[in-house]
């Protein structure tokens, strides 16, 4: 019989260094940035403010993948034994941010543009306008 405990639930203390938490550090809010810059260049492109940007936003959700990566991985790199167990829950958050967060934003997007799905031009900006007529509309 084992008197020592259970030994296979027993966590041990690690021993990370300064360099790899820094490491770790610098790769999440590295691949941060990125989708930052990558966002804020496609929605200044979107709106006519610049020629630089790309046709879709694919690369953007791209980044966002690079940095979900970078993310999870980094948890183990800078927590050790405790980033393995916020593994478990960090995947779902991503994916949840993914569902209700991006449609979010994009739903707002749209309520500030004049979007006719008919029209070749796609969506023009139009300002606090449907804003307006929602608020003006007696239905």
């Amino acid at each position: 019989m084992n008197t020592e405990g259970d030994l296979l639930h027993t966590v041990t203390a690690d021993d990370i260094s300064d360099t790899r938490r820094r490491l770790g550090r610098v790769m999440v809010w590295g691949t941060a940035l990125l989708v930052l810059a990558l966002a804020t260049l496609q929605f200044a492109h979107e709106t006519d403010r610049t020629t630089l940007g790309f046709d879709t936003w694919r690369p953007v959700l791209f980044a966002y993948l690079l940095w979900a990566t970078a993310l999870c991985f980094a948890q183990v790199v800078v927590n050790g034994e405790k980033g393995k167990r916020t593994l478990f829950v960090l995947p779902a958050a991503l994916f949840v941010i993914s569902l209700v967060i991006f449609p979010l934003l994009f739903a707002l997007y749209i309520s500030f543009t004049d979007w006719n799905l008919a029209s070749l031009d796609g969506a023009r900006p139009y300002g606090w306008g449907n804003m307006r007529l929602m608020w003006g509309d007696a239905f």
